[in-house]
């Protein structure tokens, strides 16, 4: 299968708990799902002539929707956060602001590329090493002028433990728009900074994925 130009499927990260993601991380669909709860018993009651008093019964619904969305504004979990970091990264790399990369990479990251991939990267291994590398690559050889990341994954693998993963559309000057897809390794220490410790290239357009 060529995957040059196209990405192969990869698994997505596992999810996380349903009550977390759909109360604190996208609270717009259950705030919507008790609003339309909230007009149907108005509807009811409307039709069987009982609204009045028991219309406060609507309220019910209109009030947890409420909450919902209070609780999804005001709580950032932790795979929101680790989303949160991974933006932070891809734009620290892209504009190669080195000093605002350095707070977001542990000191042994490295870079890890395997199959087609490593015929156009090399490993690179320890954070100035790394550091050095966007410099002379994304400041200098590869200057990027926009960039976006679509499907970002967080998942929790144990404590001070995480993975992202996500695709990555950079416009490279004087160049076409270029297309990839990461993993990205994360590390915490106690109630520290979540660090990338190491990057993984799974796909890029035009190269391939890292097992081809």
């Amino acid at each position: 299968m060529n995957d040059v130009i196209a990405p192969p499927s990869f698994d997505p990260l596992p999810s996380g708990p349903l009550l977390s993601r759909f109360v604190l991380e996208q609270p717009l669909l259950p705030a919507i799902a008790l609003l339309l709860v909230a007009i149907g018993v108005l509807l009811v009651q409307n039709r069987t002539g009982r609204l009045g008093a028991r219309s406060l019964w609507a309220l019910a619904p209109v009030a947890l929707a409420g909450g919902v969305l209070a609780a999804g504004s005001l709580v950032q979990t932790e795979r929101e956060l680790l989303r949160e970091r991974t933006r932070e990264l891809i734009g620290a790399a892209a504009d190669a602001d080195t000093d605002r990369l350095r707070g977001l990479l542990a000191e042994d990251v490295s870079l890890e590329v395997s199959g087609a991939i490593a015929r156009v990267l090399q490993r690179v291994s320890g954070r100035e090493d790394m550091l050095s590398a966007v410099d002379a690559r994304l400041e200098r050889q590869y200057p990027i002028e926009d960039w976006s990341v679509y499907n970002l994954q967080a998942s929790l693998d144990g404590p001070g433990v995480a993975r992202t993963q996500l695709r990555v559309r950079v416009e490279i000057r004087g160049s076409l728009a270029h297309g990839s897809i990461w993993r990205l390794h994360w590390e915490r220490d106690g109630d520290g900074p979540w660090r990338c410790f190491e990057l993984e290239p799974m796909w890029i357009q035009g190269v391939g994925s890292f097992d081809g």
